[in-house]
């Protein structure tokens, strides 16, 4: 065995462990080395040919590549040596400048406000607040929540609370669901002293989740928009992209983005006016918080620009080309119009106005 004296240990030391410090070192000396060349490994062709897409043969050049903060700031930086050109960052932004910035981002860090989450409960709530608690913040929720984001019928809602505290053990799990999470939403948007308690109630929520989700139907997408109104308000619990994205697909499942399945009866033959309703609530939700999601994570939208809603509140199903619409809309006005203009009632009246009566005076000279 080949072994070395370690003078600052005081032993021997084996030449395996010598060799894989050798190695250790040499490794930690290449990648200091790629760290300090901000250049390597950058694909900057690849990078220029994302900045330089040309739709349809025009002149303006369009972005078609990743939308992530990292590879915005390498194009920016790669523009900005290339207009100026520079072979580095450094040459472009003065070393006393980057230290001034990079000064002034951990100062804003370090602030106690800087980064505030709302906190989360490890313990599910086992008892429901009393009756009187409860009822002051369903009329806080209706005031705060329900106007922006209509996903429950309110007489329902107070039907369920009764369900819920009158007959616990017989209640559904839908309605102790909506119930729980009311609560929790409701809570977080009292006060943010109340969010670990508000957490709690989400967490008791969660505990009837499976039995709400089997169903796959009108309930189970109320729950959904339940659980991504409170990820708005926590969002270190539940990302609110995935919740939003399984609920769409589950929409888009029942047929509740087209009008024409929206409208659509029960295998019976009925039709319950509240039901159609509350599809048309949904799916304006969920089409709010795609456009919104999307808005913000810089990716399209969950639900089609096909289907959208207008002026009736209804949704149509838009296969014509914007000028194409207009111009037919613009045609179908005119004709409504003359047919309006051609009617008996309104010959005289239009006569009247066209040719005004000569006004004779009838007093003596």
């Amino acid at each position: 065995m080949c072994e070395y004296f370690d003078s600052g240990k005081g032993q021997n030391v084996n030449r395996n462990y010598v060799v894989y410090l050798q190695h250790k070192v040499r490794e930690l000396e290449e990648e200091l080395e790629r760290t300090e060349n901000e250049d390597a490994g950058e694909d900057q062709e690849g990078m220029m040919r994302h900045a330089t897409v040309r739709v349809h043969d025009g002149q303006d050049s369009k972005y078609l590549g990743p939308s992530s903060g990292i590879a915005i700031t390498r194009l920016v930086m790669q523009l900005a040596k290339q207009f100026t050109d520079a072979k580095s960052i450094k040459e472009i932004v003065p070393e006393q400048r980057a230290r001034q910035i990079k000064e002034l981002y951990h100062q804003e860090q370090a602030k106690p406000t800087s980064k505030i989450y709302p906190l989360i409960s490890d313990v599910a709530a086992t008892e429901l607040p009393n009756r009187p608690l409860t009822d002051l913040l369903m009329q806080l929720y209706k005031l705060k929540v329900q106007p922006m984001y209509p996903a429950l019928h309110e007489p329902t809602l107070d039907y369920d609370i009764d369900s819920v505290y009158k007959h616990g053990d017989t209640a559904t799990p839908v309605q102790n669901f909506i119930v729980r999470m009311a609560i929790a939403i409701s809570l977080q948007k009292m006060d943010t002293q109340y969010a670990g308690l508000a957490d709690s109630y989400y967490l008791a929520a969660l505990k009837y989740l499976d039995r709400v989700v089997s169903p796959m139907d009108l309930k189970t997408l109320q729950c959904f928009a339940l659980m991504a109104e409170y990820s708005l308000l926590t969002p270190t619990r539940t990302a609110i992209y995935y919740v939003v994205g399984v609920a769409v697909r589950l929409l888009q499942a029942l047929g509740f983005h087209e009008e024409k399945t929206i409208t659509r009866g029960r295998p019976d033959g009925k039709v319950d006016f509240l039901e159609i309703d509350m599809r048309r609530r949904l799916f304006l939700v969920y089409h709010r918080d795609g456009l919104w999601l999307g808005a913000l994570t810089g990716q399209t939208g969950h639900v089609s620009y096909r289907a959208r809603p207008y002026r009736r509140g209804m949704v149509r199903d838009v296969r014509r080309r914007p000028h194409q619409a207009r111009r037919r809309r613009r045609c179908r006005d005119q004709t409504n119009a003359q047919e309006v203009d051609c009617h008996p009632l309104l010959q005289d009246a239009h006569t009247a106005a066209r040719d005004p009566p000569k006004v004779v005076s009838t007093q003596a000279g």
